[in-house]
């Protein structure tokens, strides 16, 4: 698949734009290696599995309730 690059594009205003794709500084993990760290000593989201009931049938599960609380937890603290 081959990608196109324009040097010029036109957003029909008259006032100079100028992007950057670099990226910086930036993080892929927003800071959740910290979260990590903080669930594992604290052990919340195992205090959490450990409150609910897991109803679903054993043959099609995937993904252990851990798991999925562990993620669901971590979606929201990343926002």
């Amino acid at each position: 698949m081959a990608t196109d690059c324009y040097s010029q594009l036109g957003f029909g205003f008259q006032r100079k734009l100028v992007v950057d794709f670099a990226g910086g500084t930036l993080t892929a993990d927003a800071g959740l290696v910290l979260v990590r760290e903080f669930d594992q000593q604290r052990r919340l989201s195992a205090d959490v599995v450990g409150r609910i009931t897991d109803s679903r049938d054993p043959r099609y599960i995937t993904h252990d309730l851990a798991a999925l609380v562990r993620q669901r937890l971590y979606q929201i603290v990343a926002g």
